[in-house]
């Protein structure tokens, strides 16, 4: 059966409201499928010369949905999104990974998402961060300025000149601040 006519594509995710109890078990329940089907577009997309950030797998409904979210240095085009999506479609129904109809959408992750892997904050590198970083002492705190190096530690440039670093499993919550 396969995917549906036609690839779809997204220049950015949209959000998706919180999952309730039952969404929740079948995200758990679909985590071999998500580890299978990564294995399966992670070589592909890194053929492309596109990171593979993050895949949704959606197999609720009459018709599941497959969300893959790739970037790049320098962001991610339409064309390269149409051009995986191209070479993803006919390999996953050879793989026979996915059982029955499914939508294949292929999509930038969008300036907003939160960083979350070493390699998310190396593409940020150059870019306002603002983190939220572990409690200490019952307190949080948010950390705001410009990332200047991201390795095992991420070094900042905060608003008043000085410098900050930050160790990444201090890291609560990251994303990009997006300047208008």
């Amino acid at each position: 059966m396969g995917a549906s006519k036609g690839p779809l594509f997204f220049a950015a995710a949209a959000f998706l409201g919180g999952p309730g109890k039952r969404a929740e078990r079948k995200r758990v329940a679909s985590n071999t499928m998500t580890d299978r089907l990564r294995r399966v577009i992670e070589p592909v997309a890194r053929e492309l010369g596109l990171d593979l950030v993050d895949l949704e797998w959606r197999p609720a409904g009459p018709v599941a949905v497959l969300r893959v979210y790739v970037d790049r240095a320098g962001g991610v085009t339409l064309g390269e999104c149409e051009r995986l999506s191209r070479r993803l479609d006919p390999l996953l129904d050879v793989e026979g990974l996915i059982q029955g109809r499914y939508h294949l959408q292929v999509s930038s992750p969008g300036l907003d998402r939160p960083l979350r892997l070493p390699a998310d904050f190396q593409r940020a590198v150059g870019d306002r961060v603002r983190l939220t970083l572990r409690a200490q002492a019952g307190r949080t705190r948010v950390c705001v300025g410009r990332l200047r190096a991201a390795g095992e530690a991420l070094e900042m440039e905060m608003d008043d000149g000085r410098t900050e670093v930050v160790r990444l499993d201090e890291i609560e919550f990251g994303k990009r601040e997006i300047d208008f």
